[in-house]
């Protein structure tokens, strides 16, 4: 139970709020370890927590792989929200045929004039199976609709995908005239 929340918590960090850590997201958004460490002993809530603890937090992500880590360096993977995001580069990836989005159903009229935009993050998120993509919807409201993102258009279209972690796919806009409801 305390890994998870450690877990959400630097997923949180690293994601929107690295001061709360004291510590500035580098290259592609990875911080060092000991950054973090450093950071975590001065936390009330996390001050118990020792380099095992981050390990295990990372190995132990069961859905979706937000964090990883590389060498002595940790990154949230994808969903930032602050300026250290624009560091962060993904390679293109060739997408499926169809990709998902989930959103509420409020959404649908500004979705079909304006198209899939990030709002305050670098990325629209995309999910690879419909069921992911209405968990994603149902966080935020319980009267959702399942956009399916025709994703061979788009491509031609000269649009990029990138596929961060196994089930999520980001783009930077999807216009309107890729979407279709479900």
């Amino acid at each position: 139970m305390e890994i998870e929340k450690l877990q959400r918590f630097l997923v949180y960090v690293l994601r929107h709020h690295p001061a709360e850590l004291e510590i500035s997201l580098g290259k592609d958004g990875f911080v060092d370890m000991q950054s973090i460490l450093n950071g975590l002993k001065k936390h009330k809530s996390y001050s118990w927590a020792k380099y095992q603890d981050i390990v295990e937090a990372v190995n132990s992500q069961k859905d979706k792989q937000r964090l990883e880590i590389q060498g002595n360096q940790i990154r949230a993977r994808y969903g930032h929200s602050n300026r250290a995001s624009e560091e962060i580069h993904y390679n293109p990836a060739a997408p499926p045929q169809f990709l998902y989005h989930g959103t509420a159903e409020s959404n649908l009229a500004s979705i079909f004039q304006n198209g899939l935009l990030p709002v305050s993050r670098k990325y629209v998120h995309l999910s690879d199976t419909k069921e992911i993509a209405q968990r994603v919807a149902r966080r935020h409201s319980q009267k959702t609709c399942l956009l399916v993102v025709l994703c061979e258009e788009a491509k031609k279209a000269g649009i990029s995908f990138y596929h961060p972690e196994p089930q999520i796919w980001l783009v930077e806009k999807m216009p309107p005239g890729f979407l279709k409801t479900l």
